[in-house]
């Protein structure tokens, strides 16, 4: 028969600055920076316990994010342009439209176009620290050499080869080789 452990309250405690997650065996992740206020002030067990700081919360979901919309961009580099390229060209411009066509849906775009501003935010809380001016320059970085240059550069590429109305060899010379070089900069 299993014994019950009797569990100390939880509280959630937010503050824009910090979300402490109490748990019993919670591993630390960082030291106390100030005393936070309990609730339950007759309780030291939750005041020990560890807390969670919202920006590693967004930096930590930014940061997956951000990888997986880079992996998206660099599978295509070395992978799915690299196949197509050895397509005719009737069969590239056919499958290029509609892959451009497949991606505007959110799971292709949460990736690519959320990750800056949770780093942003991420950075702007955590200012007094260097990591949060790292964190502030990646979401920067990442907004200008992927956001900027796939709505400036890829999407009316994109866009241009799915209004083409030339023949398949003129589209594809139009389109392929500036697409790569844009994609290279958004993998980069």
């Amino acid at each position: 028969m299993r014994s019950r452990i009797p569990v100390e309250p939880r509280a959630r405690i937010f503050d824009m600055r910090t979300l402490r997650l109490e748990a019993p065996g919670f591993r630390e992740i960082r030291e106390w920076r100030q005393e936070v206020p309990h609730p339950n002030p007759r309780s030291d067990a939750c005041r020990r316990l560890p807390y969670v700081e919202l920006t590693d919360i967004l930096a930590t979901i930014g940061l997956v994010l951000l990888a997986l919309g880079g992996g998206t961009f660099w599978a295509f580099s070395t992978g799915v342009m690299p196949g197509l390229g050895r397509a005719d060209d009737a069969t590239f411009v056919t499958a290029m439209t509609l892959i451009n066509r497949a991606v505007i849906n959110p799971m292709f775009l949460l990736p690519i176009f959320v990750p800056p501003f949770l780093l942003f935010w991420a950075g702007l809380l955590d200012l007094e620290d260097v990591r949060g001016w790292m964190l502030i320059a990646s979401g920067v970085l990442f907004f200008f050499g992927a956001i900027v240059v796939t709505v400036g550069g890829n999407v009316p590429l994109n866009n241009t080869l799915d209004r083409s109305t030339s023949t398949p060899t003129v589209a594809r010379t139009a389109f392929e080789r500036r697409w790569n070089l844009l994609n290279g900069v958004r993998s980069a």
